[in-house]
């Protein structure tokens, strides 16, 4: 999830901008007082196009909301580690990106103060793997540099299943949102890349 949330273009993409009318209502009275009607009106379109788009009224929506997001979620993350040296500054850097964002995010940030349930169960451990899945897609692009795909893919898991707990469990004793932080976090913990793999 961003950290800056925009009025959703009238020239955006309808899924993107219904995505982004969602988000906007989210943030302002949350999902239990976001009715479809109210996101219809904030993306400029109307109730049946956002069923026709995204079917399954405000579930649909959080799902596709969550997908739109996890997609801004790795273009900050590109950008924060694209010129690391190495696999373990690229994930530090990956983390700190990833952490930052997601806290900085108002709607989710809305939704785990108010809403727990609404948002929790697609980070447990049955509703991580559609996440864990899409980290895995993109991870060799982000961190193939360094070794394998499967090398990459394993440092994907990784930032994801650190970056999700900690977003489950804030007050953590380590601050994902503090660079050093994440830097000693995978110095410690991070497992070294298998030649293996």
């Amino acid at each position: 999830m961003t950290s800056v949330l925009v009025a959703p273009s009238r020239t955006a993409d309808l899924p993107v901008r219904i995505c982004e009318a969602f988000l906007t209502c989210l943030e302002r009275q949350g999902l239990r007082g976001t009715s479809v009607d109210d996101v219809a009106m904030e993306a400029g379109c109307g109730r049946a196009s956002i069923y026709r788009v995204i079917p399954g009224g405000r579930a649909g929506l959080l799902h596709a909301a969550v997908e739109h997001q996890l997609r801004a979620l790795r273009e900050v993350v590109v950008a924060a580690s694209v010129d690391a040296a190495t696999l373990p500054e690229a994930v530090a850097r990956a983390v700190h990106a990833a952490a930052t964002t997601l806290r900085s995010s108002a709607p989710l940030q809305r939704l785990l103060a108010e809403e727990p349930g609404a948002i929790l169960p697609l980070l447990s451990f049955e509703g991580l793997q559609p996440i864990l899945d899409r980290v895995a897609e993109w991870s060799p692009s982000l961190f193939g540099r360094f070794g394998t795909d499967a090398q990459a893919r394993a440092a994907g898991d990784w930032i994801a299943r650190v970056v999700l707990a900690h977003l489950r469990t804030p007050g953590a004793p380590i601050d994902l949102t503090d660079p050093d932080d994440c830097r000693r976090l995978v110095d410690t913990f991070f497992p070294s890349p298998d030649p293996a793999l």
